[in-house]
């Protein structure tokens, strides 16, 4: 199991305060809603809780089975949706997700491509390249990727942006699955239909 800490998360950009005095825990199961207008900082939060990013200040703290991760460990053990994040498009999702497992040296079966496709509903394109893909089917690609390997935490930043009515079941499914089995999400959205899934929002203003 996972919790998460946030304790006075302060970032700037070119002398912009983007992050202010950010601070919230989360715990197995929470639904984490990071909400606020475009340009207010959801971005770069979810990018610092994603260790990808450091703060100008303050601290991450993320204890995972009794040992606290550092900033390498939390990428490596987080799923991360986000619109700025790129695709390998010249693979088919079957071998995205492939890929994916090799990178983090997890293993991988056929099987379990299969069913985190069907999932998302893209079974019947395993082998297409994702260049021909809809924005929409790219982004269930990229949930794809965030559940594969059953992350501890969740990272969804607009994951609902370019999916139909269909593809956001498909999120919303995903989000209530990774609450049954314990984990963490951390959803940055400024849609109302997003927000409800929370189980406690967080406001950012610029």
């Amino acid at each position: 199991m996972m919790t998460l800490e946030l304790s006075s998360i302060a970032k700037t950009y070119n002398g912009r305060r983007v992050l202010h005095d950010v601070s919230f825990s989360a715990s197995p199961g929470d639904v984490v809603g990071i909400l606020g207008a475009n340009g207010s900082g959801k971005s770069t939060l979810v990018k610092v809780i994603a260790g990808v990013i450091r703060a100008d200040s303050g601290t991450v703290t993320c204890i995972h089975d009794g040992r606290e991760l550092d900033a390498q460990a939390r990428r490596a053990s987080c799923g991360f949706v986000a619109p700025y994040l790129a695709l390998y498009e010249e693979f088919t999702p079957h071998e995205h997700l492939q890929l994916h497992a090799n990178l983090h040296g997890a293993p991988c079966t056929p099987e379990h491509i299969a069913a985190t496709l069907a999932l998302v509903q893209i079974d019947h394109r395993a082998h297409d390249r994702i260049h021909t893909f809809s924005s929409g089917m790219k982004q269930r690609v990229a949930l794809a990727c965030a559940v594969f390997l059953t992350p501890p935490l969740l990272l969804l930043d607009e994951p609902g942006s370019t999916l139909d009515a269909a593809g956001r079941d498909v999120c919303e499914a995903i989000v209530r699955d990774q609450t049954r089995r314990g984990g963490i999400t951390i959803l940055a959205t400024n849609d109302d239909r997003e927000a409800h899934l929370c189980s406690r929002t967080y406001r950012i203003t610029s």
